[in-house]
């Protein structure tokens, strides 16, 4: 029997914690990281995928990170140096603020430092899926220094027959496979 989650997105709303002016000179130095809306860490913190996956713990509880937010466990990136919100996957909590409805199967995620999150590669059909293609491109550029397999990254949006914007996602993911191997073609093998 395959356990699966649903998709729902963590956010908040306008009344969301700002941070001080202090903190946002930390972050601005690179002292610090927003590492979810409000909330800062050390940079020292943040330096391996177990320490964001841990950070993030008591966030999600017992969702599992998606999208962008598994993007940042796996390698550290961060769409304009912070997470504006946090995306995760839970397999009962239903309604606001719910945003995307998908089962993630087991064998498409892992525990990193006690925090469920994506595999890299379903991490990426998840990008295309749902994310813009500028934030997408950027954050899966990251995922392969972090070991992205794009041949495995072909195989799951063979496997998304039913998943929305299917088409456009393969569409993107077959620029994005010509840029990569053109790259390595040419000696290129560092992220653009």
């Amino acid at each position: 029997m395959r356990r699966t989650h649903h998709c729902l997105m963590v956010t908040y709303t306008s009344g969301a914690p700002a941070l001080s002016p202090q903190d946002k000179i930390l972050v601005r130095q690179g002292l610090a990281v927003e590492y979810a809306p409000g909330v800062i860490a050390p940079i020292d913190f943040v330096a391996q995928p177990a320490l964001r996956g841990a950070l993030l713990v008591d966030h999600l509880k017992d969702a599992t990170a998606i999208t962008v937010t598994a993007t940042w466990i796996h390698t550290g990136w961060l769409p304009e140096n912070r997470l504006a919100r946090l995306y995760a996957a839970h397999p009962t909590r239903v309604g606001p603020p719910i945003s995307y409805r998908t089962p993630i199967p087991d064998d498409d995620a892992r525990s990193v430092g006690g925090q469920r999150v994506t595999t890299p590669e379903r991490t990426a059909v998840d990008l295309l899926t749902l994310e813009d293609a500028d934030i997408a491109f950027r954050a899966i550029f990251a995922l392969l220094g972090a070991g992205l397999s794009m041949e495995r990254v072909e195989e799951k949006l063979a496997q998304a027959h039913r998943r929305r914007r299917i088409r456009r996602s393969r569409t993107l993911f077959l620029g994005l496979r010509e840029y990569v191997e053109q790259r390595a073609s040419h000696g290129f093998v560092s992220n653009p």
